[in-house]
């Protein structure tokens, strides 16, 4: 979807960034079919605190009523990330790489298939997805928070949370291919296709050659050994990663986050030293 004329102030109306009809219909993924409820109203406000730069990202807040019960208004809040509208250059940018469908059919054809088998919580459900968005559990909601500074350096206590996070993670996807008698790359190749790290994204070729002109500066590689250790051979180990990213055929493959920064991981409030975190 391009980031039109119309889109732009749809958008603007954060209120219109949802037809009734499509929060209706996340309304019933919420519910499960568990029960008949009708939506009385929604509101849609940004998110205000610390998120990450390829998306926008909202706050949805449902206001329902239980048809077979008593007039209890009940009361639920979903996360919305959507295209940067705001930001064309970026949109475009993420349409070109598929970012965001990717991420977004992730969540929908795999990851709400995989926490089924675990009650360990360690990825949120996601209601609803669109071209341009995705709607998902609202983690702050859940009980969890993010770090207070991204950049910081783990400890060992949160290293150990998130160890147990990924292996849950890990170990879901091959009990997943196991019971289904499938091959998650092959399934989802398309999807989990790596779009980012390939020799045509600029930002990505530029950080590359970034690195090797501060190693060809930096003082500690100065001598004629390593400067053409630099020239002659680092290029090419450095290409090494757009087949690192693949599939490995010679390794077991699982289903990988690869995007743990500290942004991509929400701790337990009450219990940050036991719980495993949530991965986003």
């Amino acid at each position: 979807m391009s980031p039109t004329t119309s889109t732009l102030a749809r958008v603007d109306k954060q209120n219109e960034l949802f037809s009734r009809s499509e929060v209706e219909q996340i309304l019933s993924n919420i519910l499960n079919s568990n029960a008949a409820a009708s939506l009385l109203e929604y509101n849609v406000s940004p998110e205000c605190g610390p998120t990450g730069y390829l998306g926008e990202y909202f706050h949805l807040e449902l206001k329902y009523k239980f048809l077979e019960s008593n007039d209890t208004i009940q009361t639920t809040r979903v996360f919305v990330k959507s295209l940067p509208y705001q930001n064309p250059k970026m949109t475009a940018f993420i349409e070109a790489c598929g970012m965001l469908t990717k991420e977004a059919a992730i969540y929908e054809q795999l990851l709400n298939e995989l926490r089924k088998l675990t009650p360990t919580v360690w990825c949120a459900q996601c209601y609803f997805t669109r071209r341009d968005l995705f709607v998902m559990q609202n983690i702050v909601d859940m009980g969890y928070e993010p770090l207070v500074d991204p950049a910081e350096f783990l400890t060992q206590t949160q290293m150990d949370v998130l160890l147990k996070s990924l292996a849950t993670m890990h170990a879901c996807s091959i009990t997943y291919e196991a019971r289904n008698q499938v091959n998650i790359g092959e399934q989802l190749n398309d999807v989990l296709r790596e779009m980012t790290v390939t020799p045509d994204v600029v930002f990505y070729t530029a950080g590359v050659r970034a690195i090797l002109a501060v190693a060809r500066v930096h003082p500690a590689y100065q001598s004629e050994t390593l400067q053409k250790f630099i020239a002659e051979e680092l290029p090419q180990h450095m290409d090494s990663v757009y087949e690192m990213v693949n599939p490995s055929k010679k390794y077991r493959n699982v289903f990988s986050h690869r995007d743990l920064w500290g942004g991509n991981f929400f701790f337990h409030k009450s219990k940050p030293d036991t719980e495993p975190v949530v991965l986003v």
